[in-house]
């Protein structure tokens, strides 16, 4: 089959994209209908961050910051409750309210918890955990059985009046692994001590942002959170799903190298007329809502688009963001554009 050419590729985008645009604009003024409605009847609801439509027909799911409620079409009726496909056998309002609550790794305040490396530490997790929480104790003895892993421990201290005070003995030791260890797996109480403890209040505040609340809270490197004890089989399978995911985003491409917490890459695209076509495309549809706003493991930037016709010579930034373990999610805009054809 003879391939088609650029030009022609680009006028089915484009045409594409003018049908997408209609679309959109006919979705903007359903969801507007449905925030105004629901915000004059039911003003105690709050402010609505967000409404979408969802996998079953006519029915909207309405975003107030991260709690999840569905109404009909015309804002009718407000309901409360799952969202479940059963053809697939999920819990569509779990996955969703598990993306709201999803904690960007990179982001953590990793200065505010301290390390724990066992055998060559490639691995990454964060935990949550109070001194006082008898899951957390279970969580970790089972823990000691996962190997080649960093571990940034937050101490948060919630369950208890003592437990602000236990949280402090284990901070301030001159050895917190040691003082962490010896209480939480072998029960021996540790020293009394003093320091700077305010960590400890910023860990609370990052936690009641975040909404975490209960301990254990587990977070791994896709930005995924597992709320209670969980067992070393359990661990190592989220382990291997969040690298799974960070591999799944372009992993062929060259890397130029860690800054931070973010990955950057730069590569050429052959046929660039078409490619930053469809990128443009997939900005201007996704301008009024983009795509995956919460989470993300990789900022992936400064593409230039070379084919010799200077048609799209336009630098962008690409953020590739994992919204679930099982996909991802593509939002892309414009950092600059410095002339050229096209523009």
């Amino acid at each position: 089959m003879k391939p088609q050419p650029t030009s022609t590729r680009l006028l089915q985008l484009c045409a594409w994209a003018f049908f997408a645009l209609g679309l959109q604009a006919s979705a903007s003024a359903q969801e507007a209908a449905i925030r105004k409605t629901l915000s004059e009847r039911i003003p105690q609801i709050g402010k609505i961050d967000e409404v979408r439509s969802t996998a079953m027909p006519g029915l909207y799911e309405v975003r107030v910051d991260t709690d999840v409620f569905y109404t009909d079409a015309k804002g009718n009726y407000l309901i409360q409750g799952e969202l479940i496909d059963t053809r697939a056998r999920r819990n569509l309002t779990e996955d969703r309210i598990n993306q709201l609550t999803a904690i960007d790794f990179a982001a953590l305040p990793l200065k505010d918890a301290f390390t724990i490396v066992r055998g060559n530490g490639q691995r990454k997790v964060a935990v949550f955990e109070d001194p006082n929480c008898g899951y957390c104790k279970q969580f970790e003895r089972e823990f000691l059985n996962v190997d080649n892993i960093t571990v940034y421990l937050f101490l948060y201290p919630i369950l208890s009046p003592d437990s602000a005070e236990k949280s402090r003995n284990i901070w301030c030791a001159k050895d917190r692994v040691a003082a962490w260890h010896d209480y939480m797996v072998r029960d021996k109480t540790p020293p009394a001590a003093t320091c700077d403890t305010a960590a400890l209040q910023r860990n609370l505040a990052f936690g009641r942002k975040h909404k975490v609340t209960g301990t254990p809270t587990i977070i791994f490197t896709n930005g995924s959170r597992v709320p209670g004890a969980i067992g070393a089989q359990d661990v190592e399978r989220r382990l291997a799903a969040a690298r799974d995911a960070e591999r799944r985003i372009l992993p062929a491409l060259p890397d130029q190298g860690d800054i931070g917490a973010t990955r950057r890459k730069h590569f050429d695209f052959v046929d660039g007329a078409a490619t930053a076509a469809m990128f443009a495309i997939a900005a201007a549809v996704g301008a009024q809502r983009p795509l995956s706003e919460h989470h993300g493991v990789g900022s992936f930037e400064n593409f230039e688009w070379r084919d010799g016709r200077e048609l799209a010579r336009r630098r962008r930034e690409v953020e590739l963001r994992v919204a679930d373990v099982g996909g991802l999610s593509l939002r892309v805009h414009v950092l600059d554009h410095r002339g050229g054809r096209g523009d």
